[in-house]
């Protein structure tokens, strides 16, 4: 029984310790901020996404 208890509880605390936060900006239509076509991605040291378009 402790071993299943502790079992549990390592996959309770790893999940938690993965767990992100993401927050999304969708541009579509007149508010697109420029051309429409993505020709690259880049992310940088601090976690932000930049994409070159025309």
């Amino acid at each position: 029984m402790q071993k299943h208890l502790l079992f549990i509880l390592t996959i309770l605390i790893s999940y938690g310790s993965f767990a992100q936060e993401f927050s999304f900006k969708n541009y579509s239509g007149n508010g697109s901020p420029g051309g429409v076509f993505v020709l690259d991605t880049y992310q940088d040291s601090k976690g932000f996404i930049w994409f070159a378009h025309y």
